[in-house]
């Protein structure tokens, strides 16, 4: 299967010389996400590479990739860590969790970290909004009635 972003990756490399991706696998896995309060949000499932501010990130084949945790508790706990350091990042990143399942029809995943991150590289036509549902606002009600 072709990746959401094959044209763009084409021509990139992992660190230790690999083609991206190559290590990936596709998965079964539960999942979770930083969104914004809805869920059909178009900045919700785009992966950072495309944020015209973030243009290093197009230069790497994970800027490609979206980001997921294991569990709500790491994907929470790593929010929070982004937001200590950029006290504003949430209306980059989000202001929710979304839970949903990735299946290996979705694309490939790299291994997850120590953090219980993982990275998905999509396959072309695939539509996670579909998939997740929000199952917890990260910020405060103060905050999200500023927005």
């Amino acid at each position: 299967m072709s990746y959401k972003y094959g044209n763009e990756t084409v021509n990139i490399q992992e660190n230790n010389g690999n083609s991206c991706f190559i290590d990936y696998i596709e998965k079964e896995i539960e999942a979770y996400r930083w969104v914004f309060n809805d869920i059909n949000d178009p900045k919700n499932f785009i992966p950072l590479a495309k944020d015209p501010q973030c243009s290093s990130a197009r230069r790497k084949c994970g800027g490609w990739a979206l980001s997921f945790h294991l569990t709500e508790d790491a994907s929470i706990e790593m929010w929070q860590k982004l937001n200590d350091i950029k006290p504003n990042q949430y209306k980059k990143i989000g202001t929710h969790i979304a839970k949903g399942q990735v299946s290996k029809s979705d694309g490939k995943c790299s291994e997850t970290d120590e953090e219980s991150h993982f990275n998905l590289i999509e396959y072309e036509n695939v539509d996670l909004q579909t998939k997740f549902k929000i199952v917890k606002q990260i910020v405060s009600d103060e905050i999200m009635a500023s927005l």
